[in-house]
């Protein structure tokens, strides 16, 4: 071969190198997968299936009466966290990895809740757990019960954040005149209201050095949907019964899940930056009970009523995706959602 037809072919390998694209280089855009938990009740008000739903595919991990309150994505981990029914009627505190259940408790004591974040090779789970006289709160770390609250007064634990060193409760306890509102820091009580009128605290996140806490409170005889910021409070509806269920912060907007009451039924809505924006018409009973954002897009997990039976639903941008087809009366409580990046047009 000539030195000019070796030349020539170098430049035409080159050129083929350059104007063709590699799939290393092809453009990729991102993939957002909803992994929402909730259950199935039975007309005696029983669950029957619980677990999650995989965009609208449902993934059953108990059919014994579990209520699932939380899910927690880790890797390629799937964490679902709720109660069971036991042999004794009291409920067991419960998670699945995966497919794999990790019972917390033997049922010799009944518990409320089950909320869980993994950190690492860390796994905890918040929840109330019953002395014989009052419900305590509690965490549990790798298994491992740790006392949140002196077994004196009745408490209920409602989310928790691990950020960093530092671990976050968010909850409420009974008082000497009402419920008391608190989170607690690494096992430090931080109160956020006073305990003169009914105070509930029901999701914590942090953002920077600034710790935000949903929730509600008995204002001028009205429970109302409120967040504080820093321990300081700001209402969000002037409805005569309105909740908050959750709470997210991104880009230096807070979004804040809950309900409110109309004069024709109850509509699940989310609040940003204290705008509300509602997801169902006021025809039914319905909640918002999660949120979570991803970029641009907000994701709501929720309920909606008919005449006989909740819907359970995730609204993306306010679009509705059900979960459930009404046969069924079905709840949802957690929300978690994966991003990936995947090749354009897959």
């Amino acid at each position: 071969m000539s030195l000019a037809m070796k030349r020539s072919l170098s430049i035409l390998a080159l050129l083929c190198t350059l104007l063709i694209p590699s799939c290393k280089d092809k453009p990729t855009q991102p993939v957002h997968t909803v992994y929402v938990a909730g259950h199935e009740l039975n007309g005696s008000g029983i669950s029957i299936r619980g677990g999650y739903w995989k965009e609208r595919a449902q993934v059953i991990l108990s059919t014994n009466g579990f209520y699932a309150s939380s899910i927690f994505l880790s890797d390629e981990d799937v964490y679902v966290c709720g109660k069971e029914v036991s042999p004794t009627g009291n409920f067991i505190l419960k998670y699945w990895k995966n497919n794999t259940p990790v019972s917390l408790t033997n049922g010799q004591n009944d518990v409320d809740g089950g909320y869980i974040f993994v950190d690492g090779n860390n796994v905890y789970v918040a929840a109330g757990e019953f002395n014989g006289s009052v419900y305590v709160a509690k965490v549990w770390k790798n298994g491992v019960a740790t006392d949140l609250t002196n077994g004196q007064n009745t408490a209920v634990v409602k989310g928790i954040l691990v950020k960093g060193a530092d671990v976050y409760v968010a909850g409420y306890e009974q008082g000497s005149t009402g419920f008391v509102a608190k989170y607690w820091k690494n096992g430090n009580e931080v109160l956020l209201s006073d305990g003169t009128s009914d105070g509930f605290a029901t999701d914590i996140t942090v953002a920077g050095s600034d710790v935000y806490v949903s929730g509600y409170q008995n204002i001028n005889n009205k429970l109302t949907a409120v967040y504080w910021k820093n321990g300081n409070r700001i209402v969000l509806s002037s409805a005569d019964f309105s909740f908050a269920t959750s709470i997210f912060v991104a880009n230096n907007t807070v979004y804040v899940s809950g309900s409110e009451l109309t004069s024709t039924g109850t509509v699940a809505i989310y609040w940003q930056n204290g705008n509300a924006v509602r997801l169902s018409d006021a025809l039914g009973d319905a909640s918002a009970t999660r949120i979570v954002v991803v970029g641009s897009d907000v994701y709501v997990a929720g309920y909606d009523g008919l005449p006989t039976n909740h819907i359970a639903r995730y609204w993306k941008n306010g679009e509705a995706v059900a979960l459930t087809d009404g046969t069924t009366n079905a709840f949802v409580f957690g929300l978690a959602v994966k991003s990936s990046m995947r090749p354009r047009g897959e």
